[in-house]
């Protein structure tokens, strides 16, 4: 299966249109990004899932193609717009991904709709004291439009020297500028405003889900990984070394190796 299996669409919810891209047919597994991307984040391994799973990867409310709420719309919102297409598209039991934003938003659908989560994975979950939740909620502001269109530069360089430097392609680093001028400074604000609402460790117990905690070494929050995984009902812990936060683009086949093992493990008895 290739990148021209993958297939787009728009699924109606109470939020707004939520736009997602697709491959392949079996169990769902649906694949949630971080800000200030997309559901393009998955394109490396969309198709690779797509050989074993309805692999589904969802834009965010305000992110990609999805509606742009106009007033800041509060972790609930973000919920219940990923439950809410996954209800139009006719999805009910699902495995559920998450990448750093899009993993506060896993856990918290998996902490309100148990039944349905049938497996979960955590990647570079967050979870804050009062001085990193100060920070991470002040980096939502960063890339304010600038009138000479130098924030397009700053972008560019951030990322090229960031999360991309010594292993991405220029296309890769251009999809990212593109998602994050796409989604702008107000919708990135609003969904770190989101992360920083979710008591992680109140949530956590809440999950009955089997679940994995599947992050870079290097990766944010990964010192905080081991303590989250203790309060977890059945849980466990995969590091990924030498590589950066990305792991489902830097390393892409060893991402979907890892989640395909973990999907596919017989159930505890």
């Amino acid at each position: 299966m290739t990148d021209d299996a993958i297939h787009g669409g728009y699924a109606d919810t109470a939020f707004g249109q939520i736009h997602y891209r697709e491959a392949g047919e079996g169990p769902p597994l649906v694949l949630l990004h971080h800000s200030t991307r997309s559901s393009d984040v998955f394109r490396e391994v969309l198709p690779k899932l797509g050989q074993r799973y309805r692999a589904l990867a969802l834009d965010m409310l305000g992110f990609g193609m999805s509606s742009k709420p106009a007033e800041e719309p509060g972790l609930a919102s973000y919920v219940g717009a990923v439950i809410g297409a996954l209800d139009a598209l006719g999805i009910g039991r699902f495995a559920l991904f998450g990448y750093l934003t899009g993993a506060t938003l896993a856990l918290d659908v998996a902490a309100t709709v148990p039944d349905r989560v049938e497996r979960l994975i955590l990647s570079s979950c967050p979870d804050f004291n009062e001085d990193v939740k100060e920070r991470w909620v002040a980096r939502g502001v960063k890339n304010e439009e600038l009138p000479d269109g130098n924030h397009l530069r700053r972008l560019w360089i951030g990322y090229a020297e960031g999360a991309y430097r010594g292993w991405g392609t220029t296309a890769q680093v251009q999809r990212a500028v593109i998602d994050t001028v796409l989604c702008g400074p107000q919708q990135a604000h609003f969904a770190h405003l989101a992360v920083a609402e979710q008591d992680t460790r109140a949530r956590v117990p809440l999950v009955t889900a089997p679940t994995l905690l599947l992050y870079s070494t290097n990766g944010t929050f990964a010192a905080r990984q081991p303590a989250l995984q203790a309060l977890f009902q059945r849980a466990e812990r995969v590091e990924m070394a030498d590589c950066g936060p990305l792991i489902m683009q830097e390393q892409a086949e060893a991402f979907c190796a890892e989640v395909m093992r973990f999907l596919d493990a017989p159930a505890a008895g």
